[in-house]
């Protein structure tokens, strides 16, 4: 028995009627080398994988073509057949097509065609007569031959995607875990079956077996880690097959940020990170997203129309969540802005009564009334008015006349005195009354402490002090007043962070590191690894002008950490924290993807 002639007047997959499969004009262009070493440098310098060139591409694929195991490719590649011949046709020598490393030869079971020379380097496989004499009949007892695998055509790949498509379309079941690459060639293999195709995934030929894994790697990545809900993870598994199709038909996919496809691809992710099941009021972009996988897999036809179409309902309804999410990281901001501010003010304060009350005695009610009201009341004014703020100067004069009082050992002039202790008073909520209560106390503890002689009786002191405390006119108390001068609105109440920074700094985080995180831009996109291993992705929404610290906010607008350089660095030597090369999904992605490729040609032996 023979091969025969190939299906459908050729047998050989054709790029070249797709023309963008390869360079842009014709074939799979530099798809098939394996330049490690370039990728390398593209990985080291993060750069390039966007971009609008294929060199980052070929190296993409040479890493995956020199990642598959050392052989034949399937059944000759048509870059591979002499002179265009394939199986079955005049010429067609497997041992030219297959190379002359040795080793190699046809699949097991092939049955060679009349005139059949075998070429330098064939060795015969299974099932073939000892010493390989292909005369007639010269096969061995037993031999049984079995017709020659034939390599699918492009068609063949097609109609076996639009299948499993189909089966997609008709429930997410069959996505499950079809995005790992295992997974992926069973399941076209099984449909090819059902076409009558025979070999396996080992019948696609080499460059669209390396598309396919490319795209299977792209999903892996996409998904892998991802802190995306069980739902939305099914979902978008169930894309892998469409996106293949598209990347069979235009691999500028790959190479283009503007490629409606990627983009498309970019805001689903995009949508269903920010619109989780548990977030009603982004409920409208969570079905929208549910709606737009429905609509690729249920009616993508090889047209790439329908994705500028669904681009565009996804935008106009990420733009409005965007714009929310500005608005939320604007608000936390300001909240830790206005934190920041009253924590400086409270330090500087503080620092002001420190160096006031150094080295002084004080009575108690004295050192009480200065710790509390009086700090409290100098630092919203100083908050509000600035530090030449009239009530900052009224209230430090109160300040610098109360602890003159304490070293003369009386009180001077309660009068004056009275009208600014009411107003310190006031701002702890406080009424009128505390300052009258409070001048007799300090009155009477200077008094006490200043009657050396026995001349006057206690009764008499006590007399003596509520007299020098006593206020001839005294302000009417009203609840306007009191309001006026409270703080009525308390700090806000403490956000819990969604990660936390280590409580003590590591003292050895590389300068070169902090530096990095300090020269990062608003904007700039980081991973966050919780404990079970999830990745969040937020941004670095604000950086505070007084302190450095930085606001790390999710899609959302919330916020999830405070953190400064220093702290930031440590996470990321710890393994909680990895900057991303991109904000888009797709392109970060790739980057994952370059990643893996290289470091398992670094740990595979040469050869």
């Amino acid at each position: 028995s023979s091969g025969g002639p190939p299906r459908g007047g050729g047998n050989e997959f054709s790029p070249d009627l797709v023309p963008s499969l390869g360079d842009g004009q014709t074939g799979f262009g530099g798809m098939g080398g394996g330049d490690a070493g370039g990728m390398m440098g593209v990985m080291a310098g993060g750069a390039g994988v966007a971009g609008d060139g294929s060199e980052v591409l070929d190296r993409l694929f040479g890493l995956l073509s020199a990642r598959r195991a050392p052989g034949p490719e399937a059944y000759g590649a048509p870059a591979l057949w002499p002179q265009g011949a394939g199986p079955g046709q005049p010429g067609w020598n497997p041992a030219a097509s297959y190379g002359p490393a040795p080793g190699f030869g046809p699949p097991p079971g092939y049955v060679p065609g009349p005139g059949f020379v075998p070429g330098p380097g064939y060795v015969p496989g299974p099932g073939y007569p000892p010493g390989g004499d292909f005369g007639a009949g010269a096969a061995g007892e037993g031999f049984i031959p079995s017709a020659p695998v034939v390599p699918w055509t492009q068609a063949d790949i097609f109609s076996i995607l639009s299948l499993m498509q189909g089966s997609y379309a008709a429930g997410p079941g069959g996505a499950v875990g079809a995005s790992s690459v295992g997974r992926l060639h069973e399941a076209i293999g099984a449909t090819a079956s059902q076409l009558g195709l025979a070999g396996g995934i080992q019948a696609m030929p080499g460059p669209a077996q390396d598309m396919l894994e490319l795209v299977s790697m792209l999903f892996e990545a996409l998904l892998d880690g991802r802190r995306l809900d069980e739902k939305a993870r099914t979902q978008l598994a169930r894309l892998i097959i469409p996106y293949v199709r598209v990347a069979m038909l235009d691999r500028r996919m790959f190479m283009q940020s503007s490629h409606p496809a990627r983009r498309v691809l970019n805001l689903l992710v995009e949508a269903f990170e920010i619109a989780g099941p548990d977030v009603p009021h982004f409920r409208t972009l969570r079905e929208l997203a549910m709606t737009v996988v429905d609509r690729v897999v249920e009616e993508f036809d090889d047209t790439l129309k329908l994705f500028e179409s669904l681009e565009g309902l996804l935008s106009t309804e990420i733009e409005s969540c965007r714009r929310r999410a500005e608005l939320a990281e604007r608000r936390a901001a300001d909240a830790q802005n206005g934190k920041e501010r009253r924590q400086v003010a409270r330090e500087s304060v503080s620092t002001i009564l420190s160096e006031a009350i150094v080295g002084m005695s004080l009575p108690s009610v004295l050192l009480d009334f200065l710790a509390g009201p009086w700090q409290h009341h100098h630092t919203v004014v100083l908050l509000r008015e600035g530090a030449l703020g009239e009530g900052v100067q009224l209230s430090r004069q109160l300040l610098d006349e109360l602890l003159e009082c304490n070293t003369c050992g009386a009180l001077h002039d309660a009068a004056r005195l009275r009208p600014t202790l009411v107003e310190v008073l006031a701002s702890s909520g406080q009424p009128g009354s505390a300052a009258d209560e409070l001048l007799v106390e300090f009155s009477l503890a200077l008094a006490v402490r200043q009657a050396p002689d026995h001349s006057r009786t206690p009764d008499e002191v006590v007399a003596e002090a509520i007299s020098a405390a006593k206020v001839e006119h005294v302000l009417v108390d009203s609840p306007q007043v009191i309001a006026e001068h409270t703080v009525l609105a308390p700090d806000a109440e403490p956000v819990e962070d969604s990660f936390l920074v280590s409580a003590v700094v590591n003292t050895e985080v590389p300068a070169e590191m902090i530096a990095r995180y300090v020269e990062f831009p608003i904007g700039t996109w980081l991973d966050f690894i919780a404990e079970d291993g999830r990745v969040t992705s937020a941004r670095i929404s604000w950086t505070s002008p007084i302190s450095g610290r930085r606001i790390i906010s999710n899609r959302r607008g919330q916020r999830m950490l405070v953190a400064s350089p220093e702290e930031l660095a440590e996470m990321e030597i710890e393994g909680r924290l990895r900057p991303r090369h991109s904000e888009s999904a797709f392109d970060q992605a790739l980057h994952t993807i370059a990643d893996r490729l290289q470091a398992s040609a670094t740990l595979s032996p040469p050869g």
